[in-house]
């Protein structure tokens, strides 16, 4: 029994604890969306310099936000980290 619980601990150490409910995920959508939406309007030049201002500035308190989760456990695992970074890398439109 206590080899099986041993077994248990290590996967769970190596394979990582944290779970992304699913308000963290919508989260994720809604942020995604929001941003999506505005670099639209931005590419279009409907907007002015003060709303970029303060759309960068809601961007880094959520990024602050997720950091703080981060640093409590409960945030993304490090594969969904490694997947955002190979989306960012990528070039728009996906090709």
């Amino acid at each position: 029994m206590k080899r099986l619980l041993m077994l248990v601990l290590v996967v769970m150490f190596l394979a990582g604890c944290t779970v992304i409910t699913a308000d963290q995920k919508d989260w994720i959508r809604d942020k995604a969306n929001r941003s999506g939406a505005f670099v639209s309007l931005m590419d279009k030049g409907e907007t002015t310099r003060a709303q970029e201002q303060s759309w960068v500035r809601s961007q880094d308190e959520s990024w602050r936000l997720w950091s703080q989760k981060i640093d409590l456990g409960l945030a993304a695992p490090n594969w969904m980290a490694d997947a955002s970074k190979q989306a960012a890398t990528q070039p728009a439109g996906g090709e």
